[in-house]
């Protein structure tokens, strides 16, 4: 399976894990552009995704969060016709710059309900549905 630039950052060992091996991923990301809300206790911050997968999100952001921080996050997806919010608790497992070099944070999913699964799942399949533009 092709490893993903995107999401093989952890802290600035790109491509590998913890442990110094290469990383794995078992869902691809896919790019979206979803509003996010981000919450650590009390303090609430709002950003934009810049891809996501079953599994994490890469969230555009240039307020740090410490690697391991456990947060709230509630996304709006574009399904089309609808644009459901879905909150999910999430862990930030690394922070720097993606492979289109915006800088943030990447999260892991913690949990999710079904209903959230779903939405996520739709609102993916509809990215992977898209025409792919040219590179000209």
């Amino acid at each position: 399976e092709p490893m993903n630039e995107t999401t093989t950052t952890i802290g600035s060992r790109p491509g590998l894990n913890r442990s110094g091996h290469p990383r794995r991923q078992l869902h691809q990301r896919v790019p979206a552009d979803f509003p996010v809300f981000h919450a650590v206790g009390n303090k609430v911050g709002c950003a934009y995704t810049r891809n996501i997968s079953e599994t994490g999100v890469f969230i555009q952001t240039k307020e740090a969060v410490d690697i391991g921080t456990e947060l709230l996050l509630e996304l709006f997806l574009d399904l089309g016709d609808e644009v459901p919010s879905i909150t999910a608790p999430a862990r930030v497992v690394w922070q720097g710059s993606d492979a289109s070099g915006f800088s943030g944070m990447g999260c892991r999913f913690l949990a999710m309900d079904v209903g959230a699964k779903v939405a996520l799942r739709k609102a993916i399949d509809r990215i992977r549905s898209r025409p792919q533009r040219s590179a000209a």
